[in-house]
């Protein structure tokens, strides 16, 4: 199985920097037990975000509480406990 690890396909095939890759989207859901999601990309596709699709990233910016609660979510699947699951 070349998904095992919990991390994805991409990383699994070891894509994850692949050039054709316009953006990252990490979700916050089913596995983090949390809701939203994030954009990573290059400094020039978060600029376009910024400037044509500002209506829908400040109306949909998470809480703080939401926020403690994500990383606190990923601070323990990254970590010892997590890592003692996935196996």
């Amino acid at each position: 199985d070349k998904t095992k690890g919990g991390t994805g396909v991409l990383a699994a095939l070891n894509l994850e920097s692949h050039p054709a890759l316009l953006c990252s989207v990490y979700t916050f859901g089913k596995a983090a037990g949390c809701h939203g999601a994030v954009v990573a990309g290059s400094s020039t596709l978060i600029s376009y975000l910024v400037n044509y699709a500002r209506p829908f990233v400040y109306s949909t910016a998470l809480p703080p509480h939401s926020l403690i609660s994500i990383r606190q979510a990923y601070e323990a699947m990254i970590g010892p406990v997590g890592e003692s699951r996935r196996k």
